[in-house]
C-alpha cells in the first residue's frame, strides 16, 4: 500500500506541476502562458497512464482474476438475454426493428451479468446465512490448518485437533490410531471405546457398524487411521461432510508424518547419545549433547504445563462435583461408592502431583538444589522397595551453582533412584552431596545385584543400561568425572565429581 500510495502522488506531482508552474501560475502574475496550454495538457494523461501501470502490475486489483469472472457472468447471462430478446421479437415483431432489438439485447445483458455479478459478491458476504453448513466447514478448517501448522507431537492433537472434529461433525467421540505391526497407539476423545478401535485396528479391518474408519497415512514403517463414532442424529456422514473430511486427512496426513519424523529423529539421536559418552571423540559433540537435553527440559516441560494446566484442575472439579453429589446420594451404599471414587481421585491426583514435581523441580522456579532434591526423595522414599538416605554437607556453597548445573544433577539422581527402583533389588540406597573447594560431589551406593560393566558397553539404547548412559553424558557435558563401582552381586558405588561449584 505505501509502494501504491507513493506511485499515486508521484504520478499526481508529475502531471500537475507542469500545469501549474507554466500556466496557471504565469496567467496569475502576467496574464501570460509561458508554454502554450495545448503542449503542457498531455502531461495530465501520466495519472491515467499511472492508474494503467497499477493495474497491469496487480498493484491494486488482481485484475485478470476480475475480468475472467466479468467474462464467465457474461457467457452465462448471453443465452437468458437472448431468449428474452427473442421472445420479445417474437410478440412484439410489428413494434421493433433489429437496431431496437439489438439495443434491448446489450442492456439486458448488462442488467443480467451485473445481477449475477452481484448476487455472488453478496452471496460470498452473506455464505454464513445462505449456507451456513458450508461457512462452518470452511471456518473449521481454517482453525484446524492453523492448529497443524504448530503440532509437533502427537498429543498435542487430543485437545485441539479431535475436539475440532467431535464438534464440527457432531459425533459422540473420535480417535487418530498409529500402528506399525506390532504396537499399537491410540489418542482417544469423546465418548469412545480405545480398546475396541485398538482391536479393530490390529485386526485390520475398518469396517464397523459403530465405527467410521479412514486411513491417513499408509507407509511400510508405520499406518494411521482418524476413526469416528455415530453421529449424535444417528445419521451417515453427507458427500459435502465426507468432502471436507478428506481435506481435513490431506493436511492431517503431513502432519502425521511430520511428528513421525521427529519422533524417528529423536529416537535416532537417542541411540547416536547413547553410542559415544565413553569415546575420546566425544569431546567434539559438546553442541550435540546440549541440543538433546534441551529438547529433554522442553518436552518435559510441556508435559508439566498439560498436567498443571488441564489434568490436574479437571480431577479437581470431578473431585468436587462428586463431594456435592455425595450429600444428596440416594443410599447409604451409594455414598461410600462415591468416597471410594473420591479417595481413588485424591491418590491419582496426588501422583500427579509427583509426576509434576519431577517434570518440573522447583529447582527451577528459584528454589535450592539441596532442598529441592530432598522434597523429591521424601516423595520418592514412600514408594520405594528399599531404604532411601539422602545427606547434603555444607548445601549454602552447592545451591550457589549455576542453574544448567542443578538441573543436571537433579536429572541424574532421577536417573539414579529409578535404576534402583527397576534393576537393583537393593535393600538399602544412599545418595550424598558434597561441596569440596570448586567442585560438588554426587556419591550414589546400593546393596543391590550390581551387574558387569563390559554389558554396559555393549548393550543398545533402550536397554536396561540406558540411564546409567544418560547420566554418564550429562557427566561428560559438565566437563565433570564418572567412577564406576560394581560386579554381578556386588551393589553399584558412582561418584561424580563436577566442577564449578561456584556461579
Amino acid at each position: 500500500m505505501s509502494v501504491v500510495i507513493k506511485t499515486i502522488w508521484a504520478g499526481l506531482f508529475i502531471s500537475f506541476t507542469p500545469m501549474i508552474l507554466f500556466i496557471f501560475i504565469p496567467r496569475l502574475l502576467y496574464g501570460v502562458e509561458l508554454i502554450n496550454s495545448i503542449y503542457i495538457s498531455w502531461c495530465v494523461l501520466i495519472i491515467p497512464l499511472t492508474f494503467t501501470y497499477l493495474l497491469i502490475t496487480k498493484r491494486l486489483f488482481d485484475i485478470d482474476f476480475i475480468l475472467r469472472r466479468i467474462l464467465m457472468t457474461v457467457t452465462i447471462a448471453f443465452i437468458p438475454s437472448l431468449i428474452i430478446v427473442a421472445l420479445i421479437g417474437i410478440f412484439f415483431a410489428d413494434q421493433t426493428n433489429i437496431s431496437d432489438l439489438l439495443l434491448i439485447f446489450i442492456g439486458i445483458l448488462i442488467l443480467i451479468t451485473f445481477v449475477l455479478y452481484s448476487l455472488e459478491r453478496f452471496g460470498k458476504m452473506l455464505e454464513s446465512v445462505i449456507f451456513p453448513r458450508k461457512y462452518y466447514f470452511n471456518k473449521s478448517l481454517r482453525k484446524i490448518s492453523q492448529h497443524l501448522v504448530s503440532l509437533s507431537n502427537v498429543q498435542e492433537m487430543k485437545g485441539i485437533i479431535l475436539l475440532d472434529l467431535i464438534n464440527t461433525l457432531e459425533v459422540f467421540g473420535a480417535a487418530i490410531v498409529f500402528t506399525n505391526g506390532e504396537w499399537v497407539e491410540e489418542i482417544c476423545e469423546g465418548d469412545i471405546d480405545a480398546e475396541k478401535v485398538k482391536k479393530m485396528v490390529i485386526s485390520g479391518s475398518c469396517d464397523h457398524s459403530d465405527y467410521t474408519c479412514f486411513p491417513v497415512n499408509r507407509h511400510e514403517e508405520y499406518s494411521s487411521y482418524l476413526i469416528f463414532t455415530r453421529k449424535k442424529n444417528d445419521t451417515l456422514f453427507s458427500a459435502e461432510e465426507k468432502q471436507w473430511l478428506h481435506l481435513i486427512i490431506s493436511y492431517l496426513a503431513v502432519s502425521l508424518e511430520n511428528v513421525f519424523l521427529i519422533r524417528k529423529l529423536t529416537m535416532k539421536l537417542e541411540q547416536l547419545a547413547a553410542r559415544f559418552p565413553n569415546e575420546e571423540v566425544a569431546n567434539e559433540f559438546v553442541w550435540f549433547r546440549k541440543l538433546m537435553f534441551e529438547l529433554q527440559e522442553k518436552e518435559r516441560l510441556r508435559i508439566a504445563a498439560d498436567l498443571h494446566n488441564s489434568t490436574m484442575p479437571e480431577m479437581a472439579r470431578l473431585k468436587g462435583e462428586l463431594e456435592i453429589m455425595q450429600q444428596y446420594a440416594v443410599s447409604e451404599e451409594a455414598a461410600c461408592d462415591m468416597r471410594s471414587v473420591i479417595l481413588k481421585i485424591d491418590d491419582i491426583h496426588s501422583q500427579l502431583s509427583q509426576s509434576f514435581s519431577q517434570l518440573h523441580p522447583q529447582l527451577t522456579d528459584g528454589a535450592g538444589l539441596v532442598q529441592t532434591l530432598q522434597q523429591y526423595i521424601d516423595k520418592e522414599r514412600a514408594s520405594a522397595a528399599f531404604e532411601l538416605a539422602y545427606s547434603a554437607e555444607q548445601p549454602a556453597i552447592i545451591d550457589k551453582c549455576c542453574l544448567e548445573t542443578k538441573k543436571h544433577i537433579f536429572r541424574m539422581v532421577q536417573e539414579m533412584i529409578g535404576n534402583a527402583k527397576e534393576h537393583s533389588r537393593a535393600s538399602k540406597v544412599g545418595i550424598q552431596l558434597i561441596a569440596i573447594d570448586q567442585y560438588i560431589v554426587l556419591l550414589y551406593e546400593d546393596d543391590g545385584v550390581g551387574f558387569e560393566q563390559k554389558r554396559m558397553l555393549e548393550e543398545e539404547a533402550g536397554s536396561p543400561f540406558k540411564g546409567m548412559k544418560q547420566i554418564r553424558t550429562r557427566v561428560l557435558h559438565l566437563n565433570g568425572d564418572m567412577k564406576l563401582e560394581t560386579s554381578a552381586g556386588a551393589g553399584v558405588k558412582i561418584r561424580i565429581t563436577l566442577p564449578g561449584a561456584a556461579t
